[in-house]
């Protein structure tokens, strides 16, 4: 309740505060009589909500509405974007990126660091919070001008106490107080969440849709989140959507599908000459590490290539997955994120292979996400403090 500080009210009230701030940000423009009419509210309790949100700049008058009866127009009302900001951090294996948004989110500051230079969180923490006080200043804010700090983690998340369970190659593995270190330094709500499901939450509100789907990222390693009428089941559970623990028979043996797809597992096969990898190591042997996942990736859509034929055994792999995933829950679409995605070929394996055992009903489609999208954080502060259903 705290999020809309100044307004006295229950819990009932701040679902209606919550229910038409997602409608105005669905539908644009909108009158109070239009919104008592759509979410069958009173229009005194309407205007009452609307006029203390306005009050409190949430909201502000647009134009008006021409009527077509005798009397008033009614005056239009529209979310106000600019009053407040959103810090974002998005914390990756090889790089941290700062964000600062408005709460459309429109993207107004991008920072981005190599991991390499932070030995352990303390150091990494000290350094975050001097960037954040630096940008504050530079963009002549302050704290008060900021509704909250997003991060986003890699591994599980105690999504309840914004910590992480895990760092997952990122600091040695343990358990992370993200919120109570960084609001010990700045006086910031901080909200913590993985990175798959803060690029699931920034999916919905940018299409703008109340779809049920699995939301897959592919690279380095395979996550998903599930998503069902904008809430997010996976904070429920770190377990629930933990695609990257399918298992799969390959080789005579039960493993995990992470561990056969995994960008990771395939650089380090090449380098190590694993068997079934002479014919990569002969061909990338001489080539930087950190240039033959980009090498391989660059030739994998040619049909005559045997990097064409090793992925597409891979995508049968997790098109499996799929199959096995959409018999358990119904949704209305499989979602994919990620570089490898953005090679319509890819989808096409993922299509035929579902088609070719009988699975005709799935949806299944290239994420609208920019590979590089570093705003996920951002979503996560607008569904959790302003847009949020209780």
């Amino acid at each position: 309740m705290a999020k809309y500080s100044g307004i006295n009210m229950n819990m009932a009230r701040i679902q209606n505060i919550e229910t038409i701030l997602n409608l105005i940000r669905e539908s644009g423009s909108i009158s109070k009589k239009e919104i008592a009419s759509k979410l069958n509210l009173t229009r005194a309790a309407v205007t009452i909500i609307c006029n203390d949100l306005i009050d409190m700049r949430y909201l502000e008058p647009v134009g008006e509405k021409k009527s077509n009866k005798a009397g008033r127009n009614e005056i239009l009302l529209d979310l106000n974007y600019d009053f407040k900001h959103i810090f974002g951090i998005k914390l990756e294996r090889e790089e941290i990126s700062i964000t600062l948004s408005n709460l459309k989110p429109d993207l107004i500051v991008l920072e981005n660091y190599s991991m390499k230079k932070f030995e352990n969180e303390i150091i990494l923490i000290e350094f975050l919070i001097e960037r954040l006080i630096a940008i504050l200043k530079e963009n002549n804010m302050t704290v008060k001008d900021i509704v909250g700090l997003g991060l986003s983690v890699v591994g599980k998340v105690d999504f309840d106490h914004s910590r992480s369970l895990d760092t997952y190659g990122v600091f040695a593995d343990k358990e992370i107080n993200w919120k109570e270190l960084i609001e010990n330094r700045i006086d910031i709500n901080v909200v913590v969440d993985n990175n798959v499901n803060c690029l699931s939450l920034a999916e919905i509100y940018i299409r703008n849709k109340r779809n049920n789907f699995l939301f897959l990222k592919y690279g380095p390693k395979l996550g998903g989140s599930i998503i069902f009428d904008r809430e997010s089941f996976s904070q429920k559970s770190n377990d629930m959507a933990e695609i990257g623990h399918f298992l799969i028979k390959h080789g005579g043996q039960y493993i995990y599908i992470e561990d056969l797809i995994s960008y990771e597992r395939i650089v380090n096969a090449i380098i190590e000459n694993t068997s079934g990898f002479q014919v990569f190591h002969k061909k990338y042997k001489d080539t930087p590490k950190g240039k033959i996942l980009k090498n391989f990736l660059a030739v994998c859509t040619d049909k005559t290539t045997n990097e064409f034929k090793y992925l597409k055994y891979i995508v049968e792999m997790l098109a499996l997955v799929i199959y096995n995933s959409s018999n358990l829950v119904n949704f209305d679409k499989i979602i994919l994120y990620g570089e490898i995605f953005e090679k319509g070929l890819i989808i096409d394996i993922i299509n035929d292979f579902l088609r070719q055992h009988d699975k005709y009903d799935i949806v299944v489609e290239k994420s609208i996400l920019p590979v590089d999208f570093s705003l996920g954080p951002n979503y996560l502060i607008l569904n959790e403090m302003i847009f949020k259903k209780y």
